[in-house]
């Protein structure tokens, strides 16, 4: 199991860093993400504002990137 990105806030900090819809999250920090309740633990208070590495499927290739989570009022990640 994994988490698909049904829609990526144009301008916030996924769009940035290259997440697109339609790409498969994987992990977090290599920590694996199954359902959205774990991307949403994960992205937590230890997050924000720090660098987290983002593991995912994009086209069937795995792909990894580098992003900064914000507080969703924020511009945050959704």
């Amino acid at each position: 199991r994994a988490v698909c990105i049904a829609e990526v806030e144009l301008g916030g900090p996924a769009a940035s860093a290259g997440l697109r819809e339609g790409d498969v999250l994987l992990s977090l920090d290599g920590i694996a993400i199954t359902w959205t309740d774990d991307l949403i633990r994960l992205l937590g208070a230890h997050r924000i504002e720090r660098e987290t590495v983002v593991s995912f499927l994009r086209d069937g290739s795995l792909k990894r990137l580098s992003l900064r989570a914000v507080e969703r009022g924020s511009n945050g990640v959704t």
